[in-house]
């Protein structure tokens, strides 16, 4: 499995996310694994994508 910061260096390079990595990205942030910080960092990543 890629670490957050993979998944938002993909998605910044215009790259898709598997199911298996939405649902990792999904229930790290849901459980406190992954920071506030880091998912605003997917978000903008996905929006400007």
């Amino acid at each position: 499995m890629k670490s957050i910061y993979e998944l938002i260096a993909t998605k910044r390079d215009g790259g898709e996310l598997s199911e298996d990595e939405i649902t990792f990205l999904v229930d790290g942030f849901t459980k406190g694994d992954i920071q506030d910080y880091q998912m605003s960092s997917f978000l903008m990543a996905a929006f400007v994508n």
